[in-house]
């Protein structure tokens, strides 16, 4: 389900209240790469996070990016990113398709763009994964 795209850039995804399920809708003026990762982190909050199920009374919840969200320093957030990053770039597919890239060391930024257009996901979501693989070394 996605929301109009009048709703401000900054708004990720929105919690509709329909009995006690709650189906997500994602901002469609966010880039298709930031809402295929917001639909997969989500999926990972409901899969990791089951203890921190809300209720809420009213029609729906609407979470903004900001820059704490954008940091992700809260546990769940950070599992929650994990877990999309897992869903959207599988570890022995990035494997095989590091292979596959004719680079080196020293092309890291190439193989990381390479990867993002690949896989769908911004170049810091890819980059974030190598480095959590340690498929890559960190970039100076």
């Amino acid at each position: 389900m996605r929301c109009a795209a009048t709703h401000p850039p900054q708004m990720m995804s929105r919690e509709l209240s329909s009995g006690t399920a709650k189906p997500h809708a994602v901002n469609s003026a966010q880039h298709e790469n930031r809402q295929r990762f917001t639909i997969a982190h989500e999926i990972g909050h409901f899969f990791l996070h089951k203890r921190a199920r809300r209720h809420f009374d009213e029609d729906f919840r609407i979470d903004y990016r900001n820059s704490i969200s954008a940091e992700a320093t809260e546990r769940d957030e950070i599992e929650a990113n994990r877990c999309a990053a897992a869903l959207l770039m599988p570890e022995t597919f990035l494997r095989k398709g590091l292979l596959r890239i004719e680079a080196d060391e020293s092309e890291a930024d190439y193989v990381i763009q390479t990867l993002s257009i690949r896989y769908k996901v911004s170049r810091r979501a890819a980059e974030l994964r190598l480095l959590n693989l340690g498929l890559i070394s960190p970039i100076r």
